[in-house]
């Protein structure tokens, strides 16, 4: 029983790879991107929120997970959605600074959803909000959103967000659209409702977007494709096109790419215009054209012919050229 009795044998172990998960190599890559492209600022909340910002934002009446908070009982309901706590810590920056742009990754606890392991539902989400004229606008956030979605894989689209005022009453009903990958809704990007921006002593115009990692994961990404760098410079045309309530997005942009042919190169849904102005039962959906050659710089005349074809087409979709 000596160890020099003890035979020799070679130390074996197994070595398990890393765990890795989706949803935060996600969430790290998309955070790091919006810091490097749009000068964001990432912040770090906690889940539970005061009760005067969740009646400051409209959802005070909605279900909330409550926890115990002894030192503090006006601050025990669990937040919903993360935008709510980057809109109160956006008030505190623009104290010290005239232009910022915040974002924050966590989580949010719906508690009338039970997951299978009977705990309130959790959505984990990428929200932003900026301030500060141009720039830190809603078409600055607009565009960079989604330009760093679809540089991380993601081929997102501009949709009419529908059926949403109740669970997210803090956005603008006219200037907030959809970001959708196929037929899943990934999130929103838009401006803050005036009404929620007094109640938070914020200035008008706040733009804000919230984005929906797991069902980004869910849609999945797509393999990048690489172009040459374009010649000559892109034109944007604003269309504006008058509507029937009930006629989709994907309609009218189906119509101005057809209408525009080669030439486009982009259409983007930037605003929903209902209200006053406008006949009954009717909407504005406001695109941006994006229209460009590979052989020559577009000018006037072809921004006008192709605002010929869609007035031409426009009947197709029942719509109306604008303006």
């Amino acid at each position: 029983f000596r160890y020099d009795n003890i035979p020799e044998a070679p130390l074996v172990g197994a070595v398990l790879p890393p765990h890795r998960e989706p949803e935060l190599i996600l969430a790290r890559d998309l955070c790091r991107m919006l810091a490097l492209e749009l000068h964001a600022h990432e912040v770090y909340n906690y889940s539970f929120v005061p009760d005067r910002l969740l009646e400051a934002v409209g959802v005070a009446a909605l279900p909330h997970s409550v926890v115990a908070n002894p030192v503090a009982p006006e601050v025990c309901r669990m937040r919903r959605h993360v935008l709510p706590s980057v809109l109160q810590a956006l008030g505190t920056a623009l104290r010290s600074a005239p232009a910022v742009c915040l974002f924050e990754h966590g989580k949010g606890y719906h508690p009338e959803v039970r997951d299978a392991d009977g705990l309130p539902h959790e959505v984990r989400e990428v929200a932003l909000a900026a301030a500060g004229g141009p720039g830190f606008d809603y078409p600055a956030l607009r565009s960079g959103v989604a330009g760093v979605l679809r540089r991380s894989g993601f081929a997102v689209a501009f949709d009419e967000l529908l059926g949403r005022s109740d669970e997210l009453p803090w956005i603008h009903p006219g200037k907030t659209v959809a970001i959708t990958l196929g037929a899943t809704l990934c999130g929103y990007v838009g401006e803050l409702h005036p009404q929620v921006a007094h109640q938070l002593e914020l200035p008008r115009g706040v733009a804000l977007a919230n984005l929906d990692l797991r069902q980004l994961l869910r849609a999945g990404a797509s393999a990048c494709r690489f172009a040459d760098l374009p010649r000559f410079p892109a034109q944007p045309v604003d269309v504006a096109l008058l509507v029937p309530q009930g006629t989709r997005v994907k309609q009218c942009a189906e119509l101005l790419r057809h209408a525009g042919g080669k030439l486009v190169r982009g259409v983007e849904l930037f605003e929903v215009y209902r209200g006053e102005g406008l006949p009954a039962g009717t909407k504005s959906l406001n695109f941006t054209v994006t229209l460009g050659a590979d052989d020559r710089t577009l000018t006037g005349k072809d921004e006008e012919k192709f605002l010929a074809k869609v007035r031409e087409r426009a009947s197709e979709v029942g719509a109306e050229l604008r303006g």
